[in-house]
């Protein structure tokens, strides 16, 4: 299984940078809906559907601020709805903010599958042998703050069972939650020093350095890596032409072109056709058996 990710890494990194530079910079609401309900259909098949619903509270709270906040501070637009002390909310604001919430939701959406395909091993093989100190950088930080968290969360739990953390009050909330960062920070400063003192035992820059991995590209990797660079200038062809442009003020309009809105959608459901493929050739050989 996971068929998807033992790409090449270098064509997972373009694949994942295409899709979240599209969602980005690309304000066409159809390509921001499309590309955030399709990460959310990617991640029932690499595990990590359960993160969406623990963070789902996290999701919804950012839709809602920026989509009710941006009217308070833009009230340009068309469509009055109603007024706040004589300030007027208008529907064209609103549109602006939900349109800007749900890229971000998305990009927060793929960055999740990302760190999850994206192994340390598969990062240090990106930057290659002339940039391995860059590429070790990138891997120790990158599986840093997930770790940071995870263990943060150990320390907290330790401590509300022995009785330490105290949410009386804000100042004891604080208090509480400071210490338990300083057992983090004690704990991140001994595992650099373990590091550290692991690599040089190991010889560190001593030797010269072998590649993790020899495999050829295949035609799959080749496939998919023409896919995404067609797909993607594509898509840039048709935004630079406004064929893709949405304006919210004064008034609220969205350009819809089926070719690359349909390119796009192909492009977002790789991952998802790989995954199928794998799948349904291990239930045909079970069924075989």
């Amino acid at each position: 299984m996971k068929k998807f990710s033992q790409l090449n890494s270098g064509v997972l990194f373009l694949f994942f940078l295409s899709v979240i530079g599209i969602t980005m910079f690309t304000q066409n609401v159809y390509l921001r809906a499309i590309s955030l309900v399709i990460s959310i259909i990617n991640a029932c098949f690499f595990d990590v559907i359960t993160d969406y619903f623990k963070d789902f509270r996290f999701y919804l709270a950012v839709f809602l601020v920026i989509t009710v906040s941006n009217p308070l501070f833009v009230h340009r637009g068309n469509t009055v709805l109603f007024y706040v002390k004589n300030t007027p909310i208008t529907l064209e604001a609103m549109a602006y903010g939900a349109n800007f919430s749900l890229s971000m939701i998305a990009v927060l959406a793929w960055f999740r599958i990302f760190s999850t395909l994206m192994t340390a091993e598969k990062i240090v093989e990106i930057y290659g042998k002339r940039f391995a100190t860059l590429g070790l950088i990138a891997a120790l930080t990158l599986r840093y703050v997930p770790e940071f968290k995870r263990r943060f969360a150990e320390i907290a739990d330790a401590h509300r069972s022995a009785g330490l953390i105290c949410e009386d009050t804000w100042f004891e909330k604080v208090k509480s939650y400071l210490k338990i960062f300083m057992s983090l920070a004690e704990f991140s400063f001994e595992k650099s020093a373990n590091t550290a003192v692991s690599m040089n035992a190991r010889g560190y820059l001593l030797h010269k350095r072998t590649q993790i991995s020899h495999r050829k590209f295949q035609f799959n990797e080749l496939l998919v890596l023409i896919l995404t660079l067609v797909i993607t200038v594509c898509v840039i062809v048709f935004s630079l032409t406004h064929k893709l442009s949405t304006s919210f003020y004064p008034s609220f309009k969205t350009d819809f072109s089926m070719l690359p809105t349909i390119l796009f959608t192909i492009l977002t459901l790789i991952p998802t056709s790989f995954e199928l493929e794998d799948r349904l050739k291990w239930h045909l050989s079970n069924a075989k058996n």
